[in-house]
Formats: C-alpha cells, structure tokens, sequence
C-alpha cells in the first residue's frame, strides 16, 4: 500500500525484472528509474546491465530517447547506417545511464566500481571507462591505486583516470598523477 512504503519495494522489484523485458523501451526506463531509488542493492544487476554484450538487451535507448548519447561527440540527433556504429552507440548510451545510476547510489558501489576498472578483459573496456568516470565523480579515495594502475593504459581510459585522480585530490593522488607526468617526460 502507498500509506506504508510497499508500493515502492513492489515497484523496485518491477524494476528490476523490467531488465530483462522483451520490450526495449521497458528496459531502458527501469535503468532510468533504478537510478532514482538510489539502493545499493540494484550495483550488481545495473553492473550485469552495463556488461551485457547482447544488442537485444541494449536497443531500448533509442525507442525511449529519441537520441543516442554519444560519450565524445553529445547528442545524435540523425539516424546511421553503419550497424556496427549504431550498436557501439546504443551499448554507450545505456552503460553511461547504468553508471550515472550507480553514481546516485554513491559509496556502496564504490567496491564494485573498482572491481569494474580492474576487469582486463577487453571486451569490457568502455565499462572500465564508465567506473573510472564514476570513481572521481565520487571522490572515491579507495580507487586512488586503481586508478593510477589505469593510467599505464592509455587511451580513453588513461585519460578519464588522470581526470578522476584531478577530482580525487589529496597526497596519493597527487602522487600517482606526479608519478605519470614524470614517465611522460622520460
């Protein structure tokens, strides 16, 4: 009943099965609304979310949004035609939602979001991204070793490192970006 709070516990629940739903659009706006509740329990199906490979479980962005959030270049407001391209975007589009949300859940994600920037595999390195982002967002100083052990993969994910290190602040993370300038002048 809404007088005792079971309305929202029976919603989350539904949340959390609408991950899984056939319907595009259900999925995407489960992502969005579990970023609402905040709960640290919804870190590990926002996580499974974030690593699924399957374009089935990703394409419900586009129906909901009308645009694909492209993390370098902000809204896309035309169509492509490259499928490979569309994907990447779609997949890029519902990891950054799912991150955003476990930004909102805040210090309980924090380990899982390390776990994340730790994973080699590289199938996952657009994940890696997203914890790295998030990590600094938090100020996560638990992430400062981490981070600066991301900082030897160049690339993006170097590059989003360096940046959460900058938002870390504090001696070991000024280390660990001394550390890095230094190699660079090497």
């Amino acid at each position: 009943c809404s007088m005792c709070g079971n309305q929202s516990v029976t919603g989350r629940a539904e949340l959390l099965a609408n991950l899984h739903s056939d319907d595009p659009d259900v999925r995407a706006q489960a992502v969005e609304q579990l970023g609402q509740f905040a709960d640290p329990a919804d870190v590990r199906p926002l996580v499974e979310l974030m690593r699924e490979e399957s374009l089935k479980i990703l394409r419900g962005t586009i129906g909901l949004y009308g645009t694909v959030i492209s993390l370098q270049r902000g809204p896309l407001h035309y169509p492509t035609t490259d499928p490979n391209r569309h994907e990447r975007l779609i997949k890029a589009a519902v990891r950054r939602k799912a991150a955003d949300a476990l930004c909102r859940i805040g210090a309980p994600a924090v380990p899982t979001l390390v776990e994340m920037l730790e994973d080699t595999d590289d199938r996952f390195l657009m994940v890696r991204e997203e914890a790295a982002r998030v990590l600094g967002e938090l100020k996560a100083t638990e992430a400062v070793c981490p981070l600066a052990a991301a900082l030897a993969c160049g690339g993006d994910l170097a590059s989003l490192a360096r940046s959460s290190l900058e938002q870390i602040g504090g001696p070991e993370a000024e280390k660990a970006l001394a550390a890095c300038r230094l190699e660079l002048t090497v």
